[in-house]
């Protein structure tokens, strides 16, 4: 599961950070999605390779419930516990 998940926002754009996955993981793919309750990815399921560690992306305003699993040969990870963002 990722680790240290935050985000910031500039204006109508989030970025949502987190900490580089060990070597080991072998991480190939983090699945992003974002829903207007907790839990939930009705506002879209955006895919970052395994080596970001950050994802930006212009959002119309309202407030989002965001969280992330990591994939690699093995399966996908626990989600992490959602981030809220709201933008203006």
């Amino acid at each position: 599961t990722p680790t240290g998940v935050s985000h910031t926002k500039a204006g109508d754009v989030a970025t949502l950070h987190w900490a580089p996955a060990p070597p080991s993981d072998r991480v190939t793919t983090y699945v992003i999605e974002a829903g207007s309750t907790p839990g939930t990815n009705n506002q879209g399921t955006f895919v970052a390779p395994g080596t970001a560690t950050s994802f930006q992306r212009q959002a119309p305003g309202g407030t989002y419930y965001v969280h992330m699993f990591a994939r690699n040969a093995c399966g996908t990870s626990q989600p992490t516990e959602d981030v809220l963002v709201s933008i203006p």
